[in-house]
């Protein structure tokens, strides 16, 4: 009986979350937005002139998320 109450709340929760998205809402984190001066320290980085690790200390970022955003940006 228990499985069976389950499988139907798990039932309506997904079509909530259709609708919803039908109607536009979005769900989870909103991305972070980039730095002004992303661009410039991208191609720093590009270059050579800087290390992954200097670029994560001029964005104030963690390491992960500049290199998501050199990966998104096509660097390298």
């Amino acid at each position: 009986m228990a499985q069976i109450e389950r499988e139907q709340i798990s039932q309506r929760q997904m079509e909530g979350i259709q609708e919803a998205k039908k109607k536009g809402i979005c769900y989870g984190r909103l991305p972070k937005q980039y730095p002004e001066n992303f661009l410039q320290v991208a191609r720093l980085w590009e270059q050579e002139s800087i290390s992954l690790r200097e670029g994560v200390e001029k964005l104030h970022v963690s390491h992960s998320t500049f290199s998501r955003w050199l990966t998104q940006h096509h660097f390298k």
